[in-house]
């Protein structure tokens, strides 16, 4: 039987799509991170940001941290 899916797997299997600009890997600085396999030229767009767009006071709100 095959697995729901989910928005979560679609976007995680839609991000695994190749960049001909950058690829991920280990990162002696934060564990993960993206590195140029090439010159990115200017106002290259080199990733789609797909999540909800808030202003800075809903993220104060939804924040765990208390500042």
């Amino acid at each position: 039987m095959a697995r729901p899916t989910t928005k979560a797997a679609a976007v995680r299997k839609k991000a695994a799509a190749p960049n001909p600009y950058f690829q991920l890997r280990r990162s002696r600085i934060q564990g993960k991170g993206a590195f140029a396999t090439q010159p990115i030229p200017a106002g290259t767009r080199i990733i789609e940001y797909t999540g909800e767009i808030i202003d800075d006071e809903e993220a104060d709100r939804r924040s765990t941290t208390p500042r």
